[in-house]
């Protein structure tokens, strides 16, 4: 018997557990700041929020208090070989993200209007 999970890549299943409440930020459009420059914020991408449960999975690795999970959008030309915060098997960089899932630090998340 087959897991119906077994054939769906992570960054597609669900971002947060059966008959949880969706949290206020789900689906809002945000700005990736450089999680390496603390001088500026320097915008790498635009992005929306996927879940900030501290105890749901992106590639199979729990984002904990300090991340939030986004789904990578667009990333800026300059960006495309920056290293992503937490590296997953699909990405390293995050051009490699686009259209998947990624954790970024919540203190590098701005939100858009």
């Amino acid at each position: 018997m087959i897991n119906a999970h077994a054939t769906t890549s992570q960054s597609q299943q669900s971002s947060r557990p059966i008959n949880a409440p969706s949290n206020d930020l789900e689906n809002r459009r945000c700005a990736l700041l450089n999680w390496n420059n603390y001088e500026e914020d320097e915008v790498v991408a635009e992005e929306r929020i996927s879940s900030t449960n501290p105890s749901t999975k992106v590639h199979c690795v729990p984002l904990g208090r300090d991340c939030w999970k986004v789904w990578v959008d667009v990333v800026f030309d300059k960006y495309q070989t920056m290293e992503v915060y937490r590296a997953t098997m699909d990405a390293k960089q995050l051009g490699e993200a686009v259209g998947s899932t990624l954790a970024w630090p919540k203190s590098s998340i701005k939100m858009l209007p």
